[in-house]
């Protein structure tokens, strides 16, 4: 091997050690700079199973959508919106998952709008509410304001919730019911 060739190598060495480098410092960005939407959008792109604990339930399923605010994780029979700043924690399963393309359409991007959207859709439809500090709550939707939501509870009682309460919403029947461990 002549002089010139050794240089080529050299040359073919260091541009792959410097790849090498600047892959590492994309990933390490890519990790410092993540937000848990993030997460989640890649575990629905990937269709990956997660665990997402929110205000002590346990959600399981796999994102089927990511919005501004909010997640909607699905199962085989429920669909629930999860609040993103509500998540106290997530678990992606890291098995085999095939890629299903981005999880952003069909599903409004916030709190706000997805629940108008159901009053609008159909009024009186049965709604699951999850709250930060207290059990879960069931009713027909009366009401959806900027700042509450009324419901209809079986017994004819109509209860206030905030929106700054919730956070996770099941539509039972339409969006489907929760599975809680």
């Amino acid at each position: 091997m002549d002089d010139h060739e050794r240089a080529i190598r050299r040359l073919r060495l260091d541009e792959r050690e410097r790849r090498e480098e600047l892959e590492a410092a994309e990933a390490e960005l890519d990790r410092s700079t993540r937000r848990v939407v993030d997460v989640c959008t890649d575990a629905g792109r990937r269709g990956a199973s997660v665990l997402v604990e929110v205000a002590g339930h346990d959600l399981r399923g796999s994102v089927v959508h990511t919005g501004a605010e909010v997640i909607v994780i699905g199962s085989v029979d429920a669909r629930t919106l999860v609040v993103v700043d509500a998540i106290e924690g997530i678990e992606v399963d890291p098995g085999p998952s095939t890629d299903h393309g981005p999880s952003t359409t069909g599903h409004p991007a916030t709190l706000l709008a997805f629940l108008r959207g159901l009053a609008i859709d159909d009024g009186g439809t049965e709604v699951e509410l999850f709250r930060r500090s207290t059990g879960p709550i069931r009713g027909r939707l009366r009401a959806v304001t900027a700042d509450h939501v009324a419901i209809e509870r079986r017994s004819g009682v109509e209860r206030v919730v905030p929106l700054g309460a919730l956070v996770a919403v099941s539509a039972v029947g339409g969006l489907g019911g929760v599975r809680v461990r």
